[in-house]
């Protein structure tokens, strides 16, 4: 999942590298520049650290409209 105030889900398997990479190219701060320059991206992988946070990320999952299998790694 990737984040910037709200949860993207992504329906495709992932390493965590390519799953970094992938959200940091969604949109750049700085549309000058590319997505993945350093500190130049506007979406990041999610962090949950709280059991909030996880039951909002498990709420969020859940309303997919998706049959696969959601997983969030540590």
């Amino acid at each position: 999942m990737c984040y910037d105030e709200t949860l993207v889900l992504v329906q495709e398997n992932k390493t965590w590298e390519e799953a970094l990479q992938h959200c940091r190219s969604l949109e750049a701060v700085d549309s000058s520049k590319a997505a993945t320059e350093y500190q130049n991206h506007r979406y990041d992988l999610v962090s949950l650290l709280t059991q909030d946070d996880h039951d909002y990320a498990r709420e969020k999952a859940q309303e997919a409209t998706t049959d696969e299998v959601v997983q969030v790694s540590m």
